[in-house]
Protein backbone atom coordinates (compact mmCIF):
# COMPACT_ATOMS: atom_id res chain seq x y z
CA UNK A 1 0.00 0.00 0.00
CA UNK A 2 1.32 3.45 -0.87
CA UNK A 3 2.29 5.91 1.87
CA UNK A 4 1.94 9.67 1.57
CA UNK A 5 4.16 11.73 3.86
CA UNK A 6 2.40 14.82 5.19
CA UNK A 7 5.12 17.43 5.61
CA UNK A 8 5.17 19.94 8.44
CA UNK A 9 2.90 22.89 7.81
CA UNK A 10 0.64 20.95 5.43
CA UNK A 11 -2.45 18.73 5.52
CA UNK A 12 -4.11 16.11 3.32
CA UNK A 13 -7.84 15.42 3.10
CA UNK A 14 -9.55 12.64 1.19
CA UNK A 15 -12.23 9.99 0.90
CA UNK A 16 -11.66 6.28 1.63
CA UNK A 17 -8.85 4.94 -0.57
CA UNK A 18 -5.89 2.56 -0.56
CA UNK A 19 -3.45 4.99 1.03
CA UNK A 20 -1.76 5.60 4.36
CA UNK A 21 -1.07 9.14 5.51
CA UNK A 22 1.98 9.52 7.70
CA UNK A 23 3.65 12.32 9.65
CA UNK A 24 6.85 12.09 11.66
CA UNK A 25 6.45 14.17 14.78
CA UNK A 26 8.92 15.63 17.24
CA UNK A 27 7.71 18.86 18.78
CA UNK A 28 5.16 19.14 15.95
CA UNK A 29 1.59 18.08 16.58
CA UNK A 30 -0.29 15.68 14.31
CA UNK A 31 -4.08 16.02 14.15
CA UNK A 32 -6.35 13.54 12.37
CA UNK A 33 -9.97 14.58 11.87
CA UNK A 34 -12.42 11.85 10.81
CA UNK A 35 -16.06 11.87 9.74
CA UNK A 36 -16.92 8.18 9.42
CA UNK A 37 -20.52 8.81 8.37
CA UNK A 38 -19.54 10.88 5.35
CA UNK A 39 -16.40 8.87 4.55
CA UNK A 40 -13.88 11.69 4.77
CA UNK A 41 -10.77 12.20 6.86
CA UNK A 42 -7.64 14.32 6.96
CA UNK A 43 -4.24 14.53 8.62
CA UNK A 44 -2.67 17.87 9.57
CA UNK A 45 1.04 18.21 10.50
CA UNK A 46 1.23 21.38 12.62
CA UNK A 47 4.64 22.99 13.04
CA UNK A 48 4.21 25.88 15.49
CA UNK A 49 1.57 27.38 17.79
CA UNK A 50 1.14 30.86 16.30
CA UNK A 51 2.79 33.21 13.78
CA UNK A 52 5.09 36.01 14.99
CA UNK A 53 2.73 38.51 13.37
CA UNK A 54 -0.87 37.54 14.19
CA UNK A 55 -2.19 39.61 11.29
CA UNK A 56 -0.22 37.90 8.55
CA UNK A 57 -1.55 35.35 6.08
CA UNK A 58 1.96 34.09 5.25
CA UNK A 59 2.23 30.31 5.65
CA UNK A 60 -1.02 30.04 7.60
CA UNK A 61 -0.90 26.24 7.62
CA UNK A 62 2.43 26.20 9.50
CA UNK A 63 0.79 27.61 12.63
CA UNK A 64 -1.97 26.07 14.72
CA UNK A 65 -3.81 29.34 15.41
CA UNK A 66 -4.11 30.27 11.71
CA UNK A 67 -4.01 26.84 10.09
CA UNK A 68 -6.66 25.01 12.10
CA UNK A 69 -9.55 27.15 10.78
CA UNK A 70 -8.28 26.50 7.24
CA UNK A 71 -8.07 22.75 7.87
CA UNK A 72 -11.57 22.55 9.36
CA UNK A 73 -13.05 24.75 6.65
CA UNK A 74 -11.55 22.54 3.95
CA UNK A 75 -12.84 19.40 5.69
CA UNK A 76 -16.35 20.88 5.65
CA UNK A 77 -16.03 22.03 2.04
CA UNK A 78 -15.07 18.47 1.06
CA UNK A 79 -18.19 17.05 2.71
CA UNK A 80 -17.46 16.61 6.43
CA UNK A 81 -20.12 17.37 9.03
CA UNK A 82 -18.53 19.28 11.96
CA UNK A 83 -20.96 17.61 14.35
CA UNK A 84 -19.69 14.15 13.33
CA UNK A 85 -15.95 14.85 13.45
CA UNK A 86 -13.63 13.08 15.87
CA UNK A 87 -10.04 14.06 16.64
CA UNK A 88 -6.89 11.98 17.14
CA UNK A 89 -3.80 13.86 18.37
CA UNK A 90 -0.13 12.90 18.71
CA UNK A 91 3.27 14.58 19.01
CA UNK A 92 4.14 17.76 20.87
CA UNK A 93 7.25 16.23 22.43
CA UNK A 94 9.37 18.19 24.87
CA UNK A 95 12.86 19.20 23.85
CA UNK A 96 14.03 18.71 27.43
CA UNK A 97 13.08 19.44 31.06
CA UNK A 98 11.36 22.81 31.12
CA UNK A 99 10.30 25.59 33.36
CA UNK A 100 7.27 27.74 32.64
CA UNK A 101 9.35 30.48 31.03
CA UNK A 102 11.23 28.13 28.67
CA UNK A 103 9.03 28.54 25.60
CA UNK A 104 11.58 27.15 23.19
CA UNK A 105 11.90 23.93 25.21
CA UNK A 106 8.14 23.39 25.33
CA UNK A 107 7.02 24.67 21.96
CA UNK A 108 5.21 21.37 21.36
CA UNK A 109 3.15 21.89 24.49
CA UNK A 110 2.25 25.40 23.35
CA UNK A 111 1.11 24.03 20.00
CA UNK A 112 -1.00 21.33 21.64
CA UNK A 113 -2.69 23.93 23.87
CA UNK A 114 -3.80 25.85 20.78
CA UNK A 115 -5.08 22.66 19.13
CA UNK A 116 -6.97 21.54 22.23
CA UNK A 117 -8.56 24.96 22.66
CA UNK A 118 -9.66 25.06 19.01
CA UNK A 119 -11.24 21.61 19.18
CA UNK A 120 -13.06 22.50 22.38
CA UNK A 121 -14.42 25.72 20.86
CA UNK A 122 -15.71 23.78 17.86
CA UNK A 123 -17.16 20.92 19.94
CA UNK A 124 -14.96 18.29 18.29
CA UNK A 125 -14.30 15.41 20.72
CA UNK A 126 -10.78 14.05 21.19
CA UNK A 127 -11.05 10.26 21.05
CA UNK A 128 -7.33 9.54 21.12
CA UNK A 129 -4.50 11.56 22.64
CA UNK A 130 -0.80 10.76 22.94
CA UNK A 131 1.31 13.89 23.39
CA UNK A 132 4.33 15.10 25.32
CA UNK A 133 7.27 13.01 26.45
CA UNK A 134 10.80 13.37 25.14
CA UNK A 135 10.76 11.14 22.07
CA UNK A 136 9.68 11.44 18.47
CA UNK A 137 6.77 9.40 17.16
CA UNK A 138 4.89 8.70 13.96
CA UNK A 139 1.17 9.07 13.37
CA UNK A 140 -0.46 7.10 10.56
CA UNK A 141 -3.98 7.43 9.18
CA UNK A 142 -5.12 4.44 7.13
CA UNK A 143 -7.47 5.89 4.56
CA UNK A 144 -9.05 2.49 3.84
CA UNK A 145 -10.78 2.23 7.20
CA UNK A 146 -9.81 5.51 8.94
CA UNK A 147 -7.85 3.75 11.66
CA UNK A 148 -5.16 5.82 13.40
CA UNK A 149 -1.91 4.43 14.71
CA UNK A 150 0.77 6.20 16.77
CA UNK A 151 4.15 4.53 17.26
CA UNK A 152 7.45 5.59 18.77
CA UNK A 153 10.52 5.13 16.62
CA UNK A 154 11.55 1.54 17.04
CA UNK A 155 13.88 -0.47 14.87
CA UNK A 156 12.08 -3.36 13.14
CA UNK A 157 15.30 -5.32 13.18
CA UNK A 158 17.87 -5.94 15.89
CA UNK A 159 21.08 -4.01 15.93
CA UNK A 160 23.95 -6.14 17.19
CA UNK A 161 26.95 -3.95 17.95
CA UNK A 162 29.07 -7.03 18.56
CA UNK A 163 28.75 -7.98 14.87
CA UNK A 164 29.59 -4.51 13.62
CA UNK A 165 33.10 -4.23 12.09
CA UNK A 166 34.57 -0.91 13.16
CA UNK A 167 36.21 1.00 10.31
CA UNK A 168 39.90 1.77 10.71
CA UNK A 169 41.36 5.17 9.99
CA UNK A 170 42.68 3.78 6.71
CA UNK A 171 39.14 2.62 5.83
CA UNK A 172 37.78 6.11 6.52
CA UNK A 173 40.46 7.85 4.47
CA UNK A 174 39.79 5.39 1.65
CA UNK A 175 36.09 6.26 1.74
CA UNK A 176 36.90 9.97 1.70
CA UNK A 177 39.08 9.50 -1.37
CA UNK A 178 36.10 7.95 -3.21
CA UNK A 179 33.84 10.94 -2.55
CA UNK A 180 33.60 13.73 -5.06
CA UNK A 181 35.32 16.77 -3.53
CA UNK A 182 33.87 20.26 -3.60
CA UNK A 183 34.55 21.53 -7.13
CA UNK A 184 37.18 24.21 -7.52
CA UNK A 185 34.61 26.56 -9.02
CA UNK A 186 32.68 26.58 -5.73
CA UNK A 187 35.81 27.14 -3.64
CA UNK A 188 37.05 29.86 -5.98
CA UNK A 189 33.73 31.73 -5.92
CA UNK A 190 33.62 31.36 -2.13
CA UNK A 191 37.10 32.89 -1.90
CA UNK A 192 36.23 35.69 -4.36
CA UNK A 193 33.12 36.70 -2.43
CA UNK A 194 35.00 36.53 0.86
CA UNK A 195 37.77 38.84 -0.45
CA UNK A 196 35.33 41.15 -2.18
CA UNK A 197 37.58 41.59 -5.24
CA UNK A 198 35.38 40.22 -8.02
CA UNK A 199 33.03 41.24 -10.78
CA UNK A 200 29.83 39.64 -12.04
CA UNK A 201 31.62 38.73 -15.25
CA UNK A 202 34.36 36.87 -13.35
CA UNK A 203 31.87 34.83 -11.30
CA UNK A 204 29.84 34.02 -14.41
CA UNK A 205 32.99 32.86 -16.20
CA UNK A 206 33.92 30.55 -13.31
CA UNK A 207 30.46 28.99 -13.17
CA UNK A 208 30.44 28.27 -16.90
CA UNK A 209 33.64 26.22 -16.48
CA UNK A 210 31.65 23.48 -14.75
CA UNK A 211 28.76 22.41 -16.99
CA UNK A 212 27.14 20.23 -14.31
CA UNK A 213 27.13 23.07 -11.78
CA UNK A 214 25.87 25.52 -14.41
CA UNK A 215 22.98 23.23 -15.38
CA UNK A 216 21.95 22.70 -11.76
CA UNK A 217 22.03 26.43 -11.04
CA UNK A 218 19.63 27.05 -13.91
CA UNK A 219 17.40 24.28 -12.54
CA UNK A 220 17.49 25.82 -9.06
CA UNK A 221 16.37 29.12 -10.57
CA UNK A 222 13.02 27.43 -11.27
CA UNK A 223 12.70 26.30 -7.64
CA UNK A 224 10.14 28.05 -5.40
CA UNK A 225 12.98 28.46 -2.90
CA UNK A 226 14.44 31.39 -4.84
CA UNK A 227 11.10 32.88 -6.01
CA UNK A 228 12.48 33.98 -9.37
CA UNK A 229 10.61 34.75 -12.58
CA UNK A 230 10.43 31.96 -15.12
CA UNK A 231 12.46 32.01 -18.32
CA UNK A 232 15.98 32.26 -16.88
CA UNK A 233 18.01 30.32 -19.42
CA UNK A 234 21.57 31.66 -19.10
CA UNK A 235 24.14 31.90 -16.31
CA UNK A 236 24.62 35.62 -17.00
CA UNK A 237 20.90 36.23 -16.52
CA UNK A 238 20.82 33.99 -13.42
CA UNK A 239 23.68 35.97 -11.90
CA UNK A 240 21.95 39.30 -12.48
CA UNK A 241 18.66 38.08 -11.00
CA UNK A 242 20.12 36.06 -8.14
CA UNK A 243 22.91 38.41 -7.11
CA UNK A 244 26.30 37.15 -6.01
CA UNK A 245 25.19 35.99 -2.56
CA UNK A 246 22.36 33.78 -3.74
CA UNK A 247 24.47 32.58 -6.66
CA UNK A 248 27.06 31.38 -4.16
CA UNK A 249 24.32 29.55 -2.28
CA UNK A 250 23.10 27.95 -5.52
CA UNK A 251 26.64 26.80 -6.40
CA UNK A 252 27.13 25.19 -2.99
CA UNK A 253 23.65 23.64 -3.07
CA UNK A 254 24.37 22.18 -6.50
CA UNK A 255 27.43 20.46 -5.08
CA UNK A 256 25.76 19.31 -1.87
CA UNK A 257 22.82 17.76 -3.67
CA UNK A 258 25.25 15.23 -5.13
CA UNK A 259 27.49 14.65 -2.13
CA UNK A 260 24.62 14.28 0.35
CA UNK A 261 22.66 11.92 -1.90
CA UNK A 262 22.66 8.93 0.46
CA UNK A 263 20.20 6.04 0.37
CA UNK A 264 17.27 6.01 2.78
CA UNK A 265 18.38 4.60 6.13
CA UNK A 266 21.45 5.25 8.23
CA UNK A 267 21.40 8.98 8.83
CA UNK A 268 18.68 9.92 6.34
CA UNK A 269 15.12 9.50 7.58
CA UNK A 270 13.85 9.88 4.01
CA UNK A 271 15.34 10.01 0.54
CA UNK A 272 17.39 13.20 0.35
CA UNK A 273 17.08 13.73 4.09
CA UNK A 274 20.72 14.70 4.66
CA UNK A 275 20.56 17.26 1.87
CA UNK A 276 17.25 18.65 3.13
CA UNK A 277 18.65 19.00 6.65
CA UNK A 278 21.82 20.66 5.35
CA UNK A 279 19.96 23.30 3.31
CA UNK A 280 17.43 23.98 6.07
CA UNK A 281 20.20 24.36 8.66
CA UNK A 282 22.07 26.70 6.31
CA UNK A 283 19.06 28.98 5.90
CA UNK A 284 18.39 29.06 9.65
CA UNK A 285 22.07 29.86 10.28
CA UNK A 286 21.96 32.66 7.74
CA UNK A 287 18.85 34.16 9.35
CA UNK A 288 20.41 33.97 12.82
CA UNK A 289 23.65 35.52 11.57
CA UNK A 290 21.65 38.41 10.12
CA UNK A 291 19.99 38.97 13.51
CA UNK A 292 23.35 39.11 15.29
CA UNK A 293 25.19 41.12 12.60
CA UNK A 294 27.54 38.29 11.66
CA UNK A 295 28.75 37.34 8.14
CA UNK A 296 25.75 35.66 6.51
CA UNK A 297 27.80 33.93 3.81
CA UNK A 298 30.05 32.23 6.37
CA UNK A 299 27.05 31.14 8.41
CA UNK A 300 25.26 29.75 5.34
CA UNK A 301 28.32 27.83 4.10
CA UNK A 302 29.13 26.46 7.56
CA UNK A 303 25.52 25.46 8.10
CA UNK A 304 25.36 23.70 4.75
CA UNK A 305 28.49 21.63 5.40
CA UNK A 306 28.37 21.14 9.19
CA UNK A 307 27.26 17.49 8.93
CA UNK A 308 29.50 16.53 6.05
CA UNK A 309 31.20 13.85 8.16
CA UNK A 310 27.96 11.84 8.16
CA UNK A 311 28.50 11.09 4.49
CA UNK A 312 31.51 8.94 5.37
CA UNK A 313 29.92 7.01 8.26
CA UNK A 314 26.68 6.45 6.36
CA UNK A 315 28.62 4.21 3.99
CA UNK A 316 29.29 1.88 6.95
CA UNK A 317 26.06 2.06 8.93
CA UNK A 318 23.60 1.72 6.06
CA UNK A 319 24.30 -1.94 5.14
CA UNK A 320 24.18 -3.01 8.80
CA UNK A 321 21.32 -1.05 10.27
CA UNK A 322 19.13 0.99 7.89
CA UNK A 323 17.24 2.28 10.94
CA UNK A 324 20.28 3.42 12.89
CA UNK A 325 18.62 6.78 13.59
CA UNK A 326 15.86 5.05 15.53
CA UNK A 327 18.41 3.50 17.83
CA UNK A 328 19.65 6.96 18.73
CA UNK A 329 16.17 8.34 19.33
CA UNK A 330 15.10 5.35 21.42
CA UNK A 331 18.14 5.22 23.68
CA UNK A 332 17.98 8.90 24.59
CA UNK A 333 21.73 9.39 24.24
CA UNK A 334 23.39 11.98 22.06
CA UNK A 335 24.26 11.06 18.50
CA UNK A 336 28.01 11.37 19.03
CA UNK A 337 27.89 9.07 22.06
CA UNK A 338 26.30 6.24 20.11
CA UNK A 339 28.54 6.85 17.10
CA UNK A 340 31.57 6.50 19.34
CA UNK A 341 30.27 3.27 20.85
CA UNK A 342 29.41 1.76 17.45
CA UNK A 343 32.07 3.10 15.09
CA UNK A 344 34.85 4.05 17.47
CA UNK A 345 34.71 7.48 15.77
CA UNK A 346 32.05 10.17 15.28
CA UNK A 347 30.83 12.15 12.30
CA UNK A 348 32.79 15.05 13.78
CA UNK A 349 36.02 13.06 13.42
CA UNK A 350 35.24 12.07 9.83
CA UNK A 351 34.17 15.64 9.08
CA UNK A 352 37.59 16.85 10.19
CA UNK A 353 39.22 14.38 7.81
CA UNK A 354 37.13 15.74 4.94
CA UNK A 355 37.93 19.34 5.85
CA UNK A 356 41.66 18.63 5.80
CA UNK A 357 41.58 16.51 2.64
CA UNK A 358 39.49 19.06 0.73
CA UNK A 359 41.11 22.14 2.31
CA UNK A 360 37.78 23.68 3.27
CA UNK A 361 37.55 27.19 4.78
CA UNK A 362 38.38 27.57 8.46
CA UNK A 363 34.81 28.61 9.30
CA UNK A 364 33.55 25.27 7.96
CA UNK A 365 36.15 23.34 9.95
CA UNK A 366 35.12 25.12 13.15
CA UNK A 367 31.44 24.42 12.47
CA UNK A 368 32.14 20.73 11.79
CA UNK A 369 34.20 20.49 14.96
CA UNK A 370 31.93 22.45 17.28
CA UNK A 371 28.31 21.97 16.27
CA UNK A 372 27.70 18.80 18.33
CA UNK A 373 30.19 19.14 21.22
CA UNK A 374 28.85 20.73 24.40
CA UNK A 375 32.37 21.22 25.75
CA UNK A 376 33.57 22.92 22.57
CA UNK A 377 33.88 26.65 23.28
CA UNK A 378 35.73 28.73 20.75
CA UNK A 379 36.26 31.52 23.27
CA UNK A 380 32.62 32.45 22.92
CA UNK A 381 32.65 32.18 19.10
CA UNK A 382 29.15 33.32 18.18
CA UNK A 383 29.25 31.71 14.73
CA UNK A 384 29.72 28.29 16.34
CA UNK A 385 26.81 28.96 18.67
CA UNK A 386 24.65 29.91 15.69
CA UNK A 387 25.51 26.73 13.79
CA UNK A 388 24.73 24.65 16.89
CA UNK A 389 21.43 26.48 17.29
CA UNK A 390 20.54 26.09 13.60
CA UNK A 391 21.34 22.36 13.70
CA UNK A 392 19.31 22.00 16.88
CA UNK A 393 16.29 23.88 15.51
CA UNK A 394 16.33 22.06 12.17
CA UNK A 395 16.66 18.62 13.78
CA UNK A 396 14.15 19.28 16.57
CA UNK A 397 11.38 21.30 14.99
CA UNK A 398 11.60 19.99 11.42
CA UNK A 399 12.01 16.23 12.00
CA UNK A 400 11.87 13.52 9.39
CA UNK A 401 15.00 14.65 7.51
CA UNK A 402 18.31 13.62 9.04
CA UNK A 403 19.30 12.11 12.33
CA UNK A 404 20.29 14.80 14.80
CA UNK A 405 19.87 14.00 18.48
CA UNK A 406 20.86 16.38 21.28
CA UNK A 407 20.76 15.60 24.99
CA UNK A 408 18.49 17.71 27.20
CA UNK A 409 21.40 19.36 29.03
CA UNK A 410 23.10 20.21 25.74
CA UNK A 411 19.83 21.59 24.36
CA UNK A 412 19.48 23.97 27.29
CA UNK A 413 23.06 25.18 26.77
CA UNK A 414 22.47 25.74 23.04
CA UNK A 415 19.33 27.78 23.74
CA UNK A 416 21.13 29.94 26.30
CA UNK A 417 24.01 30.51 23.87
CA UNK A 418 21.80 32.17 21.23
CA UNK A 419 19.13 34.24 22.98
CA UNK A 420 16.02 34.44 20.81
CA UNK A 421 12.70 36.05 21.53
CA UNK A 422 9.51 34.10 20.91
CA UNK A 423 8.71 36.18 17.83
CA UNK A 424 12.21 35.68 16.38
CA UNK A 425 12.00 31.92 16.89
CA UNK A 426 8.61 31.60 15.22
CA UNK A 427 9.72 33.73 12.29
CA UNK A 428 12.93 31.73 11.74
CA UNK A 429 11.18 28.36 11.98
CA UNK A 430 8.36 29.46 9.71
CA UNK A 431 10.80 30.52 7.00
CA UNK A 432 12.83 27.33 7.48
CA UNK A 433 9.71 25.21 7.01
CA UNK A 434 9.06 26.93 3.68
CA UNK A 435 12.67 26.26 2.59
CA UNK A 436 12.38 22.61 3.60
CA UNK A 437 9.25 22.13 1.47
CA UNK A 438 10.85 23.96 -1.45
CA UNK A 439 13.90 21.66 -1.34
CA UNK A 440 11.67 18.58 -1.39
CA UNK A 441 9.75 19.92 -4.37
Amino acid sequence: MSVRIVDSGTFYIGKRQILTLEAILGTCVGLALIDRKNDIAGLYHILLPEPPDPGTDFQREAYASTGLPVFLSEMVRRGADPARLEAHIAGGALVGPVSEEDFIMNIGGETFDVVESFLRENNIPIVYLETGGFFACRIQLDMRNFSVRVDPFESPEGFNIERFPRPTREDLIGTVSQLKPIPQVALKILDMVKRGDYSFAEISEEVRKDQVIAAKILAFCQSPMFRLPHGIQSIDRALVVLGERRLLQAVLMAYCEDVFRCATGGYSMCRGGLFNHAVTTAHIAQALARSFNLPEDQAYTAGLLHDIGKIVLDHYIHPVAPYFYRKVLNEGRSLVEIEKSVFGVTHIDTGEILCREWELPDAVYRAVRGHELSEFDEAGNMLIRIIKMANFLSGTFLPGQSLSAVGAADAAGIVRGVPLGKGQLLEVLGAASEVSRAVKS
